[in-house]
This record gives C-alpha cells, sequence and structure tokens, in this order.
C-alpha cells in the first residue's frame, strides 16, 4: 500500500496521500482513540537504510529483470575453485555466499542513469521486443523499432541495467570480445582482477557468472583481494561522509610515488589505517634513494662498466643482493608486494645503505684504482638491482634516477621495460664475513656514540675474540671505521661468544 515516492496509495484508506511517517503517527492517534492501543515503547531493532545516504528504506514489490542465477550455484564454486585467490582464505567468503543465495540476480534499476535495456512491448500483440545486436547500442525512449506483428505502437523499457550488470564483463569488453575475436581467444581468460574484499558478493560473483553463461569459461586464473582503508578510529574511509584524506591531497602534497609506497604498507587481503607516520616513512625512504643515488652518480659519472677483482664486502653485498632479489621475485609472483617491499626496503636501508656505502666511501676517494674499480661495479650493480626491484612500486623516481644514470649505459628507454634483475650465485663464506663485519662495525659505531664522538674519529685499538677467523675483514674494518689496530684475543674454552666480542681501546 505504498506508492514509489513514498505516499500510502488507496489500499491505506483514510490514509492514502499520507507520507509514511506521517501514516503511523496518525495510525497510533486513531488506536489510542480508540482505546485499542495496550502498550507503546521503543525497540531496537535492525532497519534497511541506504548504504549512501542512511536514509531507511522500503521494499515494493515490482516487476523487474533477473538473470536466472541459482540454477547454477554449484557450477560457480566449482569455477571458483578453478581460480587462484590471494589470500587463499578468501574463496571461503566467495563459497559461502554462494551457497547462501536464496534468489535470483535482479539485474533491473529504475534510475536516471545507466545502460538501458534494447527493450520494447508491443501495445497491439503484447510482444517483449529486443533489439537485434547489430542494431546495439541502442536507447528505446529515443528510437522507435518495429514488432513481429509489423505494429510501431512500442512503449520503451525506461529500466537501466544494474551496474554490475557491465562491470561483470570487464574481462570480455578488455580483451575486445565483440570487436577482435581473434585477439579476445588469446587473451581470454585474463592472468589477474585486483578488487576490494567488500565486492567479492558482487563484482567477483558476477564477472565469473557471467564468463560462464557467456563463454563457459572462468574469467581469469586469479584474483587478488585488497582490504579497506581505515582511519586512527577504526572508521572506513568515505569521500561522502568526509571520512579521512584525499590521495589527491597526498599527491599534491607528498606526491604519487609517497601514496604508493604507503599503499604497499598492507598485506594482501588485510586492511590498511592510514596515518601521516607512515606516510611520512614512505617520504623518508624515498629522498633517501634520492641521496644514495646522487652520491653514487657522483662516483659513476664516468663508468666504464669494469668488471675487477671484488673484496669481501663487495661479495658479501652482492650474496644479500642475490637473496633480496629472490624473496622480492617471490612477493610479487603472489600478488604481495607489501612482501616485496618489506625485503627491498630492508636490504636498501638497512644493508646497502648503513653498511655497504659505509664500507667503500675510503676505497671510492681512494688511491687503489683496482679496489675504486671493483667498488664502483659493485655499487653499480647493487643500485640497479634496487631500482628495478622498487620500480612497480614507486615507479617515477626510480624512472628519474634511472634515466639520469643508467640509461646510457643499459640501452632500455625505461626501468619499466628492463629485465628483471638476475640472481647470481651465493658466495656463503662472503655473506657470512660480511655480516659479522657489520657486527663488529656496529660495536664500534655504538662505542663512538656513547662517548659523543664523530664516526669519522680515529680508534687506537680494537680487540676482537672470535672462533672465527677475520682476516679477510679486517681491512674493510679498519677503512670503515678508522681502526689503527685490531687486534685478535683468545676465545675462553666452553664459551658460546656468538660472532665476535669487541673491545674497544
Amino acid at each position: 500500500c505504498i506508492n514509489k515516492d513514498g505516499t500510502m496509495n488507496e489500499l491505506a484508506g483514510k490514509y492514502e496521500g499520507m507520507k509514511l511517517e506521517e501514516a503511523r503517527k496518525a495510525i497510533i492517534e486513531d488506536l489510542k482513540r480508540e482505546g485499542l492501543l495496550i502498550k507503546q515503547e521503543d525497540l531496537k531493532q535492525t532497519v534497511g537504510c541506504c548504504w549512501r545516504c542512511e536514509t531507511p528504506v522500503e521494499f515494493l514489490p515490482t516487476e523487474q529483470w533477473f538473470i536466472r542465477t541459482l540454477a547454477h550455484k554449484e557450477k560457480m564454486i566449482e569455477l571458483g575453485r578453478k581460480i587462484k585467490w590471494y589470500p587463499e582464505y578468501y574463496r571461503k567468503r566467495y563459497e559461502d555466499w554462494v551457497r547462501n543465495l536464496k534468489w535470483d540476480w535482479c539485474i533491473s534499476r529504475q534510475r536516471y542513469y545507466g545502460v538501458p535495456f534494447p527493450v520494447w512491448y508491443c501495445k497491439d500483440c503484447g510482444r517483449i521486443v529486443v533489439a537485434k545486436e547489430e542494431d546495439l547500442p541502442v536507447d528505446p525512449r529515443l528510437e522507435g523499432y518495429r514488432c513481429e506483428c509489423g505494429s510501431e505502437n512500442l512503449e520503451p523499457e525506461e529500466d537501466v541495467m544494474d551496474t554490475w550488470m557491465t562491470s561483470s564483463l570487464t574481462p570480455q569488453i578488455t580483451t575486445k570480445w565483440v570487436e577482435d575475436r581473434e585477439f579476445f581467444e588469446k587473451m581470454f581468460p585474463m592472468s589477474l582482477r585486483p578488487q576490494a574484499h567488500d565486492i567479492i558478493r558482487t563484482w567477483a560473483f558476477y564477472t565469473i557468472l557471467k564468463a560462464y553463461l557467456h563463454e563457459n569459461s572462468i574469467p581469469w586464473e586469479n584474483i587478488m583481494i585488497s582490504g579497506y582503508v581505515y582511519v586512527d578510529k577504526g572508521m572506513a574511509m568515505s569521500s561522502s561522509k568526509g571520512i579521512g584524506e584525499s590521495p589527491e591531497k597526498v599527491i599534491e602534497r607528498d606526491g604519487a610515488d609517497v601514496l604508493r609506497y604507503w599503499a604497499t604498507c598492507a598485506g594482501v587481503g588485510e586492511d590498511l589505517i592510514y596515518r601521516e607516520k607512515d606516510i611520512t616513512r614512505g617520504k623518508k625512504i624515498i629522498i633517501k634513494l634520492w641521496n644514495a643515488s646522487r652520491f653514487a652518480e657522483t662516483h659513476l659519472k664516468d663508468y666504464k662498466r669494469e668488471k675487477a677483482e671484488l673484496k669481501i664486502e663487495d661479495k658479501w653485498i652482492l650474496s644479500e643482493l642475490y637473496r633480496v632479489i629472490e624473496e622480492a621475485e617471490s612477493g610479487y609472483k603472489n600478488f604481495n608486494p607489501n612482501k616485496a617491499k618489506r625485503a627491498i626496503e630492508n636490504f636498501f636501508k638497512n644493508v646497502f645503505c648503513d653498511f655497504y656505502l659505509e664500507m667503500i666511501k675510503h676505497r671510492l676517494y681512494g688511491n687503489d684504482e683496482e679496489s675504486k674499480k671493483a667498488a664502483k661495479f659493485t655499487l653499480y650493480q647493487c643500485l640497479l638491482a634496487i631500482l628495478k626491484m622498487y620500480a612497480p612500486i614507486i615507479p617515477f623516481i626510480t624512472e628519474e634516477i634511472y634515466q639520469e644514470l643508467f640509461r646510457e649505459h643499459e640501452g632500455d628507454i625505461s626501468i619499466h621495460v628492463s629485465k628483471w634483475p638476475e640472481k647470481g650465485e651465493v658466495d656463503e663464506k662472503s655473506l657470512k664475513l660480511g655480516r659479522m663485519a657489520t657486527e663488529i662495525i656496529s660495536a664500534i659505531r655504538q662505542w663512538k656514540t656513547q662517548r659523543s664522538m664523530p664516526m669519522s674519529a680515529e680508534v687506537e685499538k680494537v680487540v676482537i675474540e672470535s672462533k672465527e677467523d677475520l682476516k679477510e675483514i679486517e681491512e674493510v674494518v679498519k677503512g670503515t671505521m678508522k681502526v689503527k689496530e685490531i687486534e685478535y684475543g683468545k676465545v675462553s674454552e666452553g664459551t658460546d661468544i656468538g660472532f665476535a666480542k669487541v673491545e674497544i681501546r
């Protein structure tokens, strides 16, 4: 007894024409007046509301267009299992949704915008007239048509399609389903669908359904699920509610690379909290990458790509690099850029910058040409690999550095069309000795910091106790920390002192 405009119709009797809330109040008053109201109290109950404006909604029985869906539930589960889900546990959410479906897919909407149904209703014979494929696209409200009975007295369908009716065809549209069938056969199904977890029940499900109905196929081989972005109070970001930060403002203020770096803070399938400190952290990393590249540029200006005999620290950093290349590659291949980013960042910040760059400064500014050549070779290889690994996450800064430092030598017109960095063989001995060198350097740094000494201050003597032979890393420790003499002490029997015990005098 409710009209489409929210007023009561003729079935409501004396309440006809009233708005819903007015009618409810009038009914209560009538019950009171007749002495029929026994009790009145407020009750908490679930009320359907518009997700955008939170206005309560009423459901009206109306004729709509549907796609038969319930008959295909088992097939939808079967097809869902042919797709690889990242993370895998979201497949269960998809299957739970499919199993609990209770109605077919209503594909029509009563809106002012959308894709029109190419349908007319013949007023003479009652037929439903559907436009021929070669006549599409067509708006039935603007264009006439002829019925099989010969009549042109047709009434256009005024409903438009549900938005998921068209967005569920994105794999077909992207692969030129209609325009180029040969191309479509080559590209369909697609390799990946990235999307958020809240639309598994809509976009993912309907896309799988449409691919089955049209092609008897899955639409893509992999689906990568992302989470929501929340603000500190745990509320989901919403532009309509004014909650959160505009990405355009962040890009204008900090740059697109910074925003992209922040976006990879979440693991695949995880929600993400927007915090300024995370934005700042990403900005610092990008500035650090720029500064490291400027340092490298001063030493690689006339670089001739000559390979020299590598020193222990060169072999160590390259071994560390080969391991992080493998870890980053695994992250990207499994659609987890967060895993890749964490591996790259740890290597770049805590290994390459904090240690290796400091280890080679005395060599780069020294007079030993062979040592300098080896340091330049290693610096070149490491920085180029870091840029390539970072490029999918921060494409702009990596491209700019590549163009200035590497394009002339590498030949590729862009870092984004260059090959992924190659993994060499890990030198286990150099890896172990290099890590021991960083432990000793850290101990000397701490000793200097505690005494408010600059890192460039000379140290007379360092005594190292270790079960290992550390002669090979003596030069790098001395050169990095300005140590005049290293003495090796004896290790007490039956003690486990780890890598080394360092005493500074």
